[in-house]
């Protein structure tokens, strides 16, 4: 009975407090009728006493329980002036609550810096770009190379602790590096950085980008992007951009070429523990060139606030990626010349890419789905060629010459559906994707040294997902689980390999937390993710290198699958990361014995043994007056051993060492409207994988200067002026080989320069995002 008493007690609590409630609804937008994501919004009592808050989500629209006690609602966000509206009896719907943008505030950022440029927002850690010194970075790429845990190397983005990040500009994936050379940064509102996505993405994607640009009105424009770059050979790069927009329509149209020069120097040493010792000593030079064509057309319709279609196409031509390798290599056995060799290669690679993806997006009461559709079709092939010669130790002369020939085309069909409703006082997401690969690879030796293969590859890919947040108080929360079920078959002369074929199930939770304390923002956060090898990785096609060294996929490689944990804190102009990590089955480059025989390391992939790692982050950005410099400190450190080189089998060495980098950027505002950027970067050397780094030196510099108004910038850029970029690193095969790989310089000494005219550049209102992200990137 007393049960019975207290059971009715609860429900007729919950029954009056479910009473005592009111949903209040509306939408943040800005002073161009754009939607605010990620606003907060909180409720108030009439002395201004916290009750609970929440945010905007991405069409700016939020939603929150009041109770009999809230009398006031304040809408916040960093660089707007704060709304604080009266909660009224009988009113739910604010409707739209615009924000204005507060340039005194936008103006202390830049010369005083007493709001946080950079801060935690729900998963991601966002940066306000407008209104700050980062507005005159140059491009997208120079901006994310700037941001706290990114960096930028050899046009490469990477995400400290996380590898390399999947990138959106205003939803849409980024799948061309140009995209990100030709937004300029005076045209991006913010940025996020996303560590550890949630279940919504692809649990093959690391990492996340979010760049969204500034709104326009409508109209045409136009934008043109020339840069030139010189390193002892010239690069070339023109890139037009076409706008228009009228009403719910608009469109637009790209068109760039690229002339791309690069060269590589490198002394490498191969060791080989055998009855003998064996040393192979290379001396190469790569040298190439790339020539490619990008075409794109973008169409839009809005028919109204709550639905949108639109319908995006790419091709992409590589009329030439020209190689040519020259190396000489010197055989010594226990330190005695054995052999001499001269070699030279070349390889021409041609391809030519289709991609289509239409998306619709809308909103039926408080339903939010978006639809993304994608085709996307690759062909290639790539002849090479291979002559050797060979001076044995009494003068012997032997020739060698390899013909060979690939051509691989591939064919990707993805769908993805997602969709949202507000649930419990917070928003509860859920959706699902699939996607069909084919991947066929001829491969053709003439001289039949090595073999000839038809590998036919058959992926399909299912997920179901499901990821809910909601705020508890201050305390803003996320959970979600992913579901991924692959089917890979492997099909070798048109006979199928059960042995190289999987099928994996598995599931992905992640996990977020993020809390205000006064000024300081915390953020803990949980997610697995997976890496499945590329297409290029599962071939069986043998490279000829030299007669001592030959180059291989490997179809049996397995998934990597990582479990992370992640601290965020912000502080003002102060940003914190670490993370934890365990590693299984990492893919990784690796020397073994060609079939069988020890005198000939086949380099290939392998699946490394179980290991946990650590990364930490710190970085400081203060701005004083006219100079805005960022100083940052990371560490990295894993728990790894290998088989020692020379000793017998089972002996372990650690491959432990702690791998610190320093880095020091400077934006210095001078005299007739110049911007100076001076760069300069560390690594202390250290462990990462089956590799040991010493330690490196990167430095670069920048001018920047507009021009009418804004509509002409010109970027002068210099990287490694002073010529003390090298890359030194010592690779672990197990008992019988290492790699010492040093005095590599891969050309990095340039200068650049970037011309950028624009004249009333558009945002367009294209939400889809693209399906089957994780096998694009594979194929």
């Amino acid at each position: 009975m007393k049960t019975s008493f207290t059971f009715l007690s609860l429900c007729l609590l919950l029954s009056a407090a479910t009473q005592a409630q009111t949903n209040l609804k509306g939408r943040i937008i800005d002073g161009r009728n754009q939607p605010v994501p990620f606003a907060n919004v909180i409720l108030l009592k009439a002395d201004s006493t916290f009750i609970t808050g929440t945010i905007s989500g991405d069409s700016g629209q939020f939603r929150i329980a009041a109770s009999q006690q809230a009398a006031l609602l304040k809408v916040s966000y960093v660089g707007y002036v704060d709304r604080v509206l009266p909660i009224r009896p009988g009113k739910s719907n604010f409707g739209n609550i615009r924000l204005l943008e507060n340039t005194q505030l936008l103006g202390e950022v830049v010369v005083k810096g007493y709001l946080p440029v950079t801060r935690i927002k729900g998963e991601a850690l966002q940066t306000t770009v407008a209104g700050t010194i980062l507005e005159k970075a140059g491009t997208a790429n120079d901006v994310l190379g700037k941001l706290p845990s990114v960096t930028l190397q050899d046009e490469q983005l990477n995400v400290f602790g996380r590898g390399t990040p999947t990138v959106y500009i205003n939803g849409r994936e980024v799948r061309d590096q140009s995209d990100l050379d030709q937004l300029s940064s005076d045209n991006i509102k913010s940025v996020e950085v996303i560590s550890n996505p949630g279940a919504r993405y692809a649990k093959s994607v690391k990492a996340v980008i979010r760049i969204t640009t500034k709104a326009f009105d409508d109209g045409f424009g136009v934008s043109d992007r020339a840069y030139a770059q010189y390193n002892s050979l010239w690069t070339f790069n023109d890139q037009l951009n076409l706008y228009y927009r009228k009403g719910k329509f608009d469109a637009e149209g790209m068109a760039a070429f690229e002339k791309r020069g690069g060269w590589r120097k490198a002394d490498i040493d191969e060791n080989s523990y055998l009855s003998n010792l064996w040393v192979q000593q290379m001396h190469l030079h790569h040298q190439w060139d790339i020539r490619h064509l990008t075409a794109t057309g973008l169409l839009n319709y809005t028919f109204n606030a709550k639905h949108s279609i639109g319908l995006n196409y790419r091709f992409y031509r590589q009329m030439r990626e020209q190689g040519r390798l020259r190396f000489s290599a010197d055989i010594l056995k226990d330190n005695v010349l054995y052999e001499h060799s001269n070699s030279a290669a070349t390889n021409n690679e041609q391809s030519t890419n289709h991609e289509a993806d239409l998306y619709y997006a809308g909103k039926i009461g408080d339903w939010s789905l978006n639809f993304n559709g994608t085709y996307l079709h690759i062909s290639g092939n790539e002849p090479s060629v291979s002559l050797e010669d060979i001076t044995d130790s009494i003068g012997g002369l032997t020739h060698n010459a390899v013909h060979t020939h690939s051509a691989d085309r591939s064919t990707l069909y993805a769908a993805k559906l997602d969709l949202s409703y507000p649930l419990w006082k917070g928003n509860l997401s859920f959706g699902g994707e699939y996607s069909h690969t084919s991947r066929t690879s001829d491969y053709v030796n003439d001289e039949g040294l090595l073999s000839n293969s038809n590998i036919l590859v058959k992926e399909q890919l299912a997920a179901a997902y499901a990821e809910y947040a909601r705020s508890f108080g201050k305390l803003q929360a996320q959970a979600g689980l992913r579901f991924e079920n692959t089917g890979f078959d492997y099909y070798e002369s048109g006979v199928y390999r059960p042995e190289q074929s999987r099928n994996y199930n598995k599931l992905f939770p992640s996990v977020s937390l993020t809390l205000p304390i006064r000024t300081v923002q915390l953020q803990a956060s949980y997610t697995s993710d997976i890496t499945r090898p590329s297409y290029d990785q599962l071939g069986n096609s043998v490279i000829y290198i030299n007669r001592y060294t030959y180059d291989q996929g490997n179809p049996s490689l397995y998934p990597n699958i990582n479990n992370s944990f992640t601290l965020k804190a912000t502080y003002r102009w102060l940003q914190f990361y670490v993370s934890w990590e365990h590693k299984m089955d990492e893919i990784n480059i690796y020397e073994v014995s060609y079939n069988g025989n020890p005198n000939i390391a086949l380099e290939t992939y392998v699946n490394l043994p179980t290991y946990n790692d650590m990364a930490a982050n710190l970085s400081a950005s203060p701005t004083f007056g006219a100079w805005q410099p960022r100083w940052e400190l990371s560490l990295y450190k894993q728990w790894y051993e290998v088989d020692a080189p020379g000793e017998p089998e089972g002996t372990k060495m650690s491959l432990g060492r702690m791998m610190p980098t320093l880095r020091w950027q400077n934006s210095i505002h001078l005299p007739w409207q110049l911007l100076l950027g001076a760069n300069v970067s560390w690594s202390g050397g250290g462990d990462s994988g089956n590799m040991r780094y010493k330690h490196e030196w990167l430095t670069s510099a920048s001018l920047y200067r507009e021009f009418f108004d804004g509509k002409l910038d010109i970027l002068l850029r210099t990287n490694d002026p002073f010529d003390i970029e090298r890359y030194n690193a010592i690779s672990y095969f197990g008992s019988l080989r290492t790699m010492n790989n040093y005095n590599n310089n891969n050309g990095h000494q340039y200068v650049g320069l970037t011309l950028t005219y624009k004249f009333n550049q558009k945002k367009s209102k294209y939400k889809g995002t693209g399906a089957g992200a994780e096998q694009k990137g594979r194929m």
